[in-house]
């Protein structure tokens, strides 16, 4: 294979898709990415044990053929270099030239790359736009748990009646994202693990529209010619909506900008702690906000139906909320003793925080 490319259309794919070629002492053909010309263009696969992605881009093919390149390495090398630049393989060596300057890379043979580990034979088919894909992928990665494995640890998609419903909980807080497909007959769900979000997403566009199969254990996502293909989470999902109230005997209405100039403030004086926490407590047309943890106290003008209510919720846990929710008023739904709290809610978005025992510091998990 021989191909002239420019060094920065090909760093720039490199670089959505590098990660997942990670380097693994059990598997070192996992830290090469497959390159096959095309045409006026060449095919990019990287694999992992649990993600798959090919991606294009224009070339030069002065002589077809295919090989296998590190990625990583080959990005590093495409980062020193600008303008076109000559790749060869010859020899079982990998060449990287431009001008005077010769990089040389070892190479594995083409057939011990794994290809075949993520073919979906059977599988539920649609089609849907990647701006609503993004959208609820985006946001409800953001309350997905830390553990590893578990199927707390990635977003749930439910599709059923039109409806594309992204939820995701770690036990102390829930986001639940409705978009519609249009499609009515399309009824699947399936949870796609965090780590496998984040690498889809840097890899998509919102003016695409992306063509989905999914089985029960691979998700298929094709997409301007190019493909990502992950593993899904194993295991039956909570029922989220069991947790969300139709409605509250409490509610407060918060200017959202305002709420975000407190939050910045407590931050400011109280740091990074994860465990800082911020104890509201409203009566009558005001709201008293205070970090339990800091020396900070404001009170806001806020619109308020029900009795008197005090809560303390995770600092960490409203500013990602903050970062989600649409609107410029932020509305509190609560349970008369405070146990639960709807944060925010609309026709397309659901998100509810634990409140913290003021006792131990921790989510009252029990609320639910």
């Amino acid at each position: 294979m021989k191909i002239k490319i420019s060094a920065e259309e090909l760093k720039s794919v490199l670089a959505k898709i590098k990660h997942i070629a990670k380097e693994d002492k059990n598997a070192l053909i996992l830290s090469f990415g497959l390159f096959e010309t095309m045409d006026d263009e060449i095919k990019i696969t990287v694999t992992s044990l649990t993600n798959r992605a090919s991606v294009t881009v224009g070339a030069e093919v002065i002589q077809p053929g295919a090989c296998l390149i590190e990625a990583v390495k080959l990005y590093s090398i495409l980062d020193t270099m600008n303008g076109d630049v000559l790749i060869t393989d010859k020899d079982g060596t990998i060449q990287v030239k431009q001008d005077s300057a010769v990089c040389k890379l070892d190479t594995m043979p083409v057939e011990d790359f794994p290809v075949d580990s993520f073919d979906i034979e059977k599988g539920t088919y649609f089609e849907m736009p990647a701006a609503a894909l993004i959208e609820g992928l985006k946001k409800a990665k953001k309350f997905v748990g830390n553990t590893e494995g578990s199927i707390l640890s990635g977003v749930n998609i439910n599709i059923e009646k039109t409806l594309m419903t992204f939820a995701a909980t770690d036990g102390n807080r829930l986001a639940v994202v409705v978009k519609c497909i249009g499609d009515d007959k399309i009824k699947l769900n399936f949870t796609i693990p965090k780590f496998s979000i984040d690498n889809l997403l840097p890899v998509i566009k919102p003016e695409d529209n992306i063509s989905v199969v999914a089985n029960n254990s691979l998700c298929l996502f094709e997409y301007s010619g190019a493909e990502y293909c992950t593993r899904l989470l194993q295991g039956k999902f909570p029922k989220y909506l069991e947790l969300i109230r139709e409605e509250s005997p409490v509610k407060l209405f918060v200017n959202k900008s305002e709420l975000s100039k407190v939050l910045d403030r407590i931050k400011a004086v109280g740091g990074e702690d994860l465990y800082n926490s911020v104890c509201f407590m409203a009566s009558g047309k005001s709201l008293k906000i205070e970090a339990k943890n800091a020396k900070s106290s404001d009170t806001l003008d806020i619109e308020h139906e029900g009795g008197a209510v005090s809560f303390v919720l995770n600092r960490i846990y409203l500013e990602i909320l903050m970062s989600v929710i649409t609107g410029d008023t932020v509305k509190f739904e609560l349970t008369e003793n405070s146990r639960a709290a709807v944060v925010f809610r609309d026709m397309e978005h659901k998100y509810l925080i634990m409140p913290i025992s003021e006792k131990n510091g921790e989510s009252d998990a029990k609320s639910a």
